[in-house]
């Protein structure tokens, strides 16, 4: 928005004030503007965006070499649907991935397409493991630029029957 943009209705606003100070014989007492330099004016409103969250959750124990899954929540608790959304888990040392998402170069993918304001979504893989894990690298991305990393470590430890 141009400064003419913004200052024309304000000229017409004081316009119509100071002929009803004159009409009335009213007091009122004009606010001093001033205009940013270079005539650029800003919202206050905040822009719609989206706001994602990631988190993951999984078993703290499992008999060994027994399949097991891990579960991605994704949530948008922004003011408008994201779009274009990559979820990455990287599968951890000394685990087999087993299935779900796409395994691409020792990392499980997933592609949703949107996630609207206020939505969750949730992806899973199962992994089978001999040894105790600790599975920390995870996030979600977003057209825009809009990215979460998870924050919490997963870890699965080998016990008996779990």
């Amino acid at each position: 928005m141009t400064r003419h943009a913004i200052a024309l209705p304000l000229i017409a606003f004081f316009a119509i004030l100071s002929a009803l100070q004159l009409a009335f014989g009213l007091a009122i007492a004009a606010p001093a503007i001033d205009l940013p330099a270079g005539g650029a004016v800003y919202s206050a409103l905040p822009a719609a965006t989206p706001a994602l969250t990631i988190t993951k959750s999984g078993p703290p124990l499992v008999a060994s070499d027994s399949p097991f899954s891990y579960v991605l929540t994704i949530d948008n608790s922004g003011t408008t649907t994201a779009t274009g959304l990559i979820i990455t888990d990287r599968v951890p040392a000394n685990a087999t991935y087993l299935w779900g998402g796409t395994l691409v170069g020792g990392v499980v993918e997933w592609a949703v397409p949107s996630l609207g304001a206020g939505d969750v979504t949730t992806v899973s893989f199962a992994l089978s493991t001999n040894q105790t894990i600790t599975n920390d690298d995870y996030a979600v991305n977003a057209d825009g630029g809009h990215r979460a990393v998870g924050t919490t470590a997963v870890v699965t430890e080998i016990g008996g029957d779990p």
